[in-house]
């Protein structure tokens, strides 16, 4: 009997493949399966702040001995990347008396008294992001306190907004602020008072700017120490007939009700103003109402 393993088809009879040939080619004519893939991750690294003195290095550049003064040079970078350079200017006795740092775009300059140490005067300028430049100066004085100064420049060189602020200690006394148009004239200005103890804004003025310099509208706000309103105050400016018209509201402190207004109306160089006073009830009502001529001097010396 012939082997099995040994059997060998006749000519022209088909050989059937092996199982794993048949397999083969049933997963070839099949379609492919899709193909699974994950997107590589790779992890970002934290965003440095460049302002931030952890994540600067320190390089000195040299120093330089000039009038009996010394000036020391220093560079700070993040990485590679080059932050600003900094100079510092000691007096004979060692003591710094001045501090500049230069950025690619802006400078600052810090000034110390010599004896004390303290900072006497700190002055910045630098490019903003929309392209106007902004210059800032800020000065410390006796009692702990500090004035300071802002003027924001076009590339033009057209003022665009100047602010003034002053305070004793960490309390603002005083902040104003003047916006200006495209030619340089001023526009609007905005003006506040605080109370040196509390903070709190005793007064606030409100200016709009007729081309010529003169004042169209000005408005007073007078405030009471729990921030009620006691007094309002609106002069309008008329160029065409040089005449003013003034507007004063009396408010009850506590109900913040209006108790008196007064409308007079005067001309530029004129004492006498026609005045007409109305004054007002618990509801609102008109209880009284009169017109007469008074003396504008006499008013001021009133109070």
């Amino acid at each position: 009997m012939q082997d099995p393993s040994e059997f060998q088809p006749t000519a022209g009879e088909p050989v059937p493949p092996p199982a794993t040939e048949a397999a083969t080619a049933s997963e070839t004519n099949a379609p492919p399966a899709p193909i699974e893939t994950t997107a590589a991750t790779t992890p970002t690294a934290p965003i440095k702040d460049p302002n931030d003195p952890a994540n600067l290095r320190e390089e000195s550049l040299g120093e330089r001995n000039d009038g009996g003064y010394k000036t020391t040079f220093h560079v700070y970078k993040m990485d590679q990347q080059v932050c600003y350079y900094l100079e510092r200017i000691y007096n004979l006795e060692s003591k710094m008396v001045r501090m500049i740092k230069r950025s690619v775009d802006g400078r600052s300059e810090t000034r110390f008294d010599p004896t004390t140490g303290d900072v006497e005067r700190i002055f910045e300028c630098y490019t903003l992001p929309d392209g106007n430049h902004l210059s800032k100066e800020k000065r410390y004085l006796a009692e702990d306190q500090t004035t300071e100064s802002i003027l924001v420049v076009c590339p033009r060189g057209s003022l665009v907004r100047a602010v003034v602020a002053e305070a004793a200690g960490q309390i603002n006394v005083f902040q104003g602020q003047t916006e200006f148009s495209s030619d340089g004239h001023a526009t609007i200005s905005i003006n506040h008072w605080f109370d040196r103890k509390n903070s709190k804004m005793t007064r606030r003025e409100q200016i709009q700017w007729l081309p010529g310099g003169e004042r169209g509208v000005t408005e007073h706000f007078f405030f009471a120490e729990d921030g009620g309103l006691l007094y309002y105050r609106k002069l309008l400016y008329h160029p065409g007939s040089d005449r003013f018209l003034e507007e004063i509201h009396h408010y009850e402190a506590k109900s913040q009700k209006l108790r008196r207004k007064e409308i007079k109306s005067f001309e530029r160089n004129q004492d006498l103003a026609d005045m007409e006073v109305t004054i007002f009830d618990d509801n609102g009502a008109v209880v009284e109402t009169g017109k007469t001529r008074v003396s504008r001097a006499q008013l001021a010396q009133a109070g």
